[in-house]
């Protein structure tokens, strides 16, 4: 009876510890405010427990014919603008259903989300709902209550017809001689890591966006061992990766990381 009982406790703990990091992973993503409103917020929860606010309001679409740049926190993802506008911390408790907004990084002095949810450095929304498709984001405000949906939002459409949702990615590549890989990105994506190993004394790899701009190369080069980068991503919505060895039985692997 003590054994069966010791099994009880420990599946039950099993159990408890899988639904506990359940909401964590339904959150992680991009959620788009549901509304009739032109220009709703989005907000993208990542696994690192960061989390970034983005509004088309605040884009100054000028910027690049005047100057030749984006406005700063400023991306285009297939011809559309839109700006970064604040960025945090983010934590959820399942037992109290309690999503906290902390350490907030309030971008611009005016936006529509800091004009909703206040300019405090701690924001706590109670969710009233959570699941694939959906958030009920409740908050109290002027002695009352208000709550607002958020639905999973994706980017843009393909060529052929497929959505791209923001995703943390992480692909594998090995191979040998030249080649070219292709990711399909959303544009949230701010971060590239690679990971490469050569095999040879002279292979070179580039990362190149949908516009043929390269983001990265290492130069040819060979290896000792792994060797790390770290790229900036701003709006890019394809990167292709280009593997260009000296010899066609040069051997390669490397791993792209994008949050």
């Amino acid at each position: 009876m003590y054994k069966i009982r010791n099994i009880f406790l420990l599946i039950f703990a099993i159990s408890q510890a899988a639904c506990s990091q359940l909401p964590k992973n339904e959150l992680l993503g991009s959620w788009a405010l549901s509304s009739s409103y032109e220009f709703p917020d989005i907000i993208i929860f990542r696994s690192d427990y960061t989390y970034l606010v983005y509004n088309p309001n605040n884009a100054d679409i000028g910027s690049e014919e005047t100057t030749g740049q984006l406005k700063s926190n400023d991306i285009r993802i297939h011809g559309a603008y839109t700006s970064m506008i604040e960025k945090g911390i983010w934590t959820y408790d399942p037992s109290t259903k309690e999503l906290i907004l902390k350490e907030r990084n309030i971008l611009e002095e005016w936006s529509d989300f800091s004009d909703a949810y206040g300019k405090s450095d701690v924001l706590k929304f109670h969710l009233k709902q959570l699941d694939e498709s959906k958030i009920k984001f409740c908050f109290k405000k002027q002695g009352g209550e208000l709550c607002d949906f958020y639905e999973k939002n994706w980017s843009y459409l393909t060529n052929n017809g497929t959505k791209i949702f923001y995703q943390e990615l992480i692909k594998n590549y090995v191979g040998t001689g030249s080649q070219e890989k292709e990711i399909y990105l959303s544009g949230y994506e701010t971060e590239l890591k690679i990971s490469l190993d050569f095999y040879s004394k002279a292979d070179l790899l580039k990362a190149i966006d949908e516009n043929g701009e390269e983001l990265f190369s290492t130069g040819m080069t060979g290896t000792n061992g792994i060797k790390e980068y770290d790229i900036v991503l701003s709006g890019q919505t394809k990167l292709i990766f280009k593997i260009i060895s000296s010899k066609s039985s040069s051997k390669w692997k490397f791993t792209a990381k994008l949050y």
